[in-house]
């Protein structure tokens, strides 16, 4: 009798109108359920994804024709280059609009973001990535010359040094900017004197990709190399000095070196992908043997 009038539709309003909703869900999933993926495609045809295109010469070059693609994979692998760059900028709210004083000659500094989109994600750097090595293995699969394929392993190479400094960089941006919002003058300091070391370093890279056939690009990234590894060594003795004085907690200290060194390595990379893009790299930095950098995969 219990159930007879829990059943009762007409004498339970409250019920009727929960079966009658959850029948029309149930029948309309079955009926569109086999139309899901028709639907979903017809959709994509009509709303395509915007994506941003930053591949900018080797999208309108073959790589059936070696001598051209090498000359096409260099600019673009300068152009990754000067994204990531104003990437950096962007997202670490960096003034590269400075004159660049003693580091290099005056009249070659340019705006950073002077030719770049007015949005570039991390994963839009990403996909260029990707898109500079399928070219690179489809002009390998072409008849090249040993010195061709030689020049085209340099060029990757640095393509995929940016990459892993980009992607270290990225990494690193809430934890430098956590370190900015401490109390503490040291860790404030340390945060604003990683500003401008990525700051030196946004002005030498737009310098290096506007001119890179210029004879002092050299000299430029050997004086460039020499400053990265003595902001290393400096920041490393400030750091010494404030645990003496018993300023620095174990974990701030460690937190510090571990954001110094990623950011060094990064640095690092960074300049000796330009000295694999340049034509005057007689005197090319070599990296510490003390402190390896892995490459991307």
């Amino acid at each position: 009798m219990a159930g007879a009038r829990f059943l009762d539709l007409a004498g339970n309003a409250v019920l009727g109108v929960a079966l009658f909703h959850t029948l029309f869900n149930v029948t309309g999933a079955v009926i569109f359920f086999p139309l899901i993926s028709t639907m979903a495609r017809r959709l994509e045809k009509l709303f395509p994804e915007k994506r941003t295109v930053l591949a900018k010469y080797i999208i309108n070059t073959s790589p059936e024709v070696p001598e051209a693609a090498i000359v096409a994979l260099r600019k673009e692998v300068l152009h990754q280059l000067s994204l990531s760059v104003h990437y950096f900028a962007s997202r670490y709210r960096i003034d590269s609009t400075q004159p660049l004083g003693a580091a290099g000659n005056r009249s070659l500094t340019r705006k950073v973001t002077e030719d770049a989109p007015p949005y570039i994600g991390y994963f839009d750097l990403e996909r260029l990535h990707a898109e500079i090595f399928a070219f690179y293995a489809n002009v390998q699969a072409q008849e090249v010359e040993e010195a061709e394929a030689a020049q085209m392993d340099q060029i990757i190479r640095s393509s995929r040094s940016i990459m892993n400094s980009t992607k270290n960089l990225y990494e690193l941006m809430d934890e430098i900017e956590d370190i900015g919002n401490e109390d503490k003058l040291f860790l404030v300091d340390a945060y604003q004197g990683f500003k401008k070391r990525l700051e030196h370093l946004c002005l030498i890279v737009d310098i290096v990709t506007k001119n890179p056939d210029e004879a002092q690009m050299t000299e430029v990234l050997k004086s460039f190399f020499n400053s990265v590894e003595d902001s290393d060594k400096a920041f490393i003795r400030s750091c010494s000095k404030e645990v003496a004085k018993g300023m620095l907690r174990e974990r701030e200290v460690t937190r510090l070196l571990m954001v110094n060194r990623l950011f060094t390595q990064s640095s690092r990379m960074l300049v000796l992908s330009m000295q694999g893009l340049i034509h005057h790299r007689d005197d090319a930095p070599q990296p510490n043997p003390h402190d390896p950098v892995a490459e991307a995969p």
